[in-house]
């Protein structure tokens, strides 16, 4: 009915919305509401909704103290007429809410994408965007602004509606999460189209199986779609059809991170969700199995993995300690860059790509003992004064990667001690620190 994310006229919009009813089996409703607010003479809008699938509305309006929340209720069908649907997005809330000023009109296009499902925006998967109200003008064409809005806090004792400030009454109205922080006027239209043909609802794990349930009104033909990841790194791809409102699967080992998409047998992706170590949602137990045998630094190197190289992690292929080679160098001044900042960790074994190709081709196990070994004499000998470093020997999809902690210096600034330089870490670099810094460090402001 609409594309995932594109961009849409007006006239288009109205073909949609009455197609929705047909279409996504969804009452042939469009609601309208509206924030607005006195300046103490003329009445303005902070925020306003188009919102298809609700039943039983019917148009009001409520006055908590200076705001008025007014609601139009039209017929979804009738709006394919576009001047119908510039009506009701411009001028027919002015009526219904006694309001003196103009609505303004409505450009003509518009951004829409679609939305997964359990989100602030719907329950079910839906489509949003919004429609920018056209500039206000006065005369000669000069653009003028809004009046502020009043702070708050808002009460209506007949509905017993209360906020505490403006956009807390314009997320309670309008229940969308853009307002959410609005001080100002949005000059928007928010848009919200739900889809409840077909969407994940829950997941259980029973021993070695686990089941994703789907609800909706349509499904028939529907196939779930899994990209798993292991703690290990590996990827895993599985494919289930949907049997009796429910895709079942096996799954013995556990997840740092799964991916679900639902198709039809033409393609179409109704929903999807995902659930990983650093997010978690209802579906994650099920999915992702029992999270709390990841060991802290294990989860720490996926997260570093995902993020790739900031301030606080670098990554090294290889960290030859001969001093023979010019990368050897390498490890006193990453190190002394993390401990002249915030501390961070340096990851051997794991490209600037964060690509993890590990140490055995350059190390045999036996030896890693004695090469962590001969690296904190390295960085015990070539800083000062001394810094705290410490090494752990994690395994990621059949490599191995050693990590190095190194922990913010309290004796700021450490310097390379062949070369008298001052590191410092700044982003994803570790570069040469200014004099202005190196003051700052001994100021202990840095």
């Amino acid at each position: 009915m609409l594309p995932d994310t594109a961009q849409i006229s007006i006239a288009e919009l109205g073909t949609a919305i009455a197609d929705a009813p047909r279409v996504l089996g969804i009452p042939d409703i469009a609601v309208f509401r509206v924030v607005a607010y006195t300046d103490g003479g003329n009445w303005w809008p902070f925020a306003a909704c188009l919102r298809l699938g609700m039943s039983n509305a019917e148009s009001r309006v409520e006055s908590p103290g200076p705001l008025k929340l007014i609601q139009v209720v039209a017929s979804a069908t009738r709006l394919s007429d576009v001047d119908a649907l510039r009506q009701l997005l411009t001028s027919s809330w002015v009526h219904q809410g006694n309001l003196r000023t103009e609505g303004g009109a409505a450009e003509d296009r518009l951004n829409i994408y679609r939305q997964p499902g359990r989100t602030a925006w719907h329950q079910e998967p839906c489509w949003t965007g919004y429609i920018n109200m056209a500039q206000r003008r006065g005369p000669g064409g000069v653009v003028f602004n809004l009046p502020p809005a009043p702070r708050g806090p808002f009460f209506d004792s007949e509905t017993r509606f209360f906020a505490d400030h403006i956009a807390d009454a314009a997320q309670q109205w309008l229940q969308v999460p853009n307002v959410e922080t609005s001080v100002n006027p949005t000059g928007r239209i928010e848009l919200v189209v739900p889809d409840p043909r077909a969407f994940f609802s829950s997941a259980n794990r029973d021993a070695e199986v686990v089941c994703i349930k789907i609800a909706g009104t349509d499904l028939e033909n529907k196939y779930v779609a899994l990209k798993r990841r292991t703690l290990q790194g590996a990827e895993e791809r599985v494919t289930v059809p949907v049997t009796k409102a429910e895709a079942c699967y096996q799954s013995t080992a556990q997840m740092f991170s799964v991916e679900g998409f639902l198709f039809d047998d033409e393609g179409f992706c109704y929903d999807r969700l995902t659930e990983s170590e650093q997010r978690t949602g209802i579906f994650a137990e099920a999915l992702l199995g029992r999270r709390e045998q990841i060991e802290p630094a294990y989860r720490a190197l996926v997260d570093a993995l995902l993020r790739g190289e900031d301030d606080l992690v670098e990554f090294k292929e290889w960290l030859p300690l001969d001093g023979k080679d010019k990368k050897s160098s390498d490890l006193l001044k990453t190190v002394c860059a993390f401990a002249n900042a915030g501390g961070g960790s340096l990851y051997v074994g794991v490209t600037k790509e964060a690509e993890v190709v590990g140490t055995r081709e350059r190390l045999r196990t036996e030896k890693e003992d004695e090469y962590l070994t001969r690296l904190y004499r390295i960085a015990r000998e070539g800083l000062a004064p001394s810094v705290i470093v410490r090494g752990t020997w994690l395994d990621h999809a059949e490599h191995r990667v050693l990590r190095l902690d190194i922990e913010a210096s309290t004796a700021k600034p450490i310097e390379v001690t062949g070369t008298r330089q001052v590191y410092v870490r700044r982003g994803a670099s570790s570069r040469r620190a200014t004099v202005e810094e190196i003051r700052l460090m001994i100021d202990g402001t840095l």
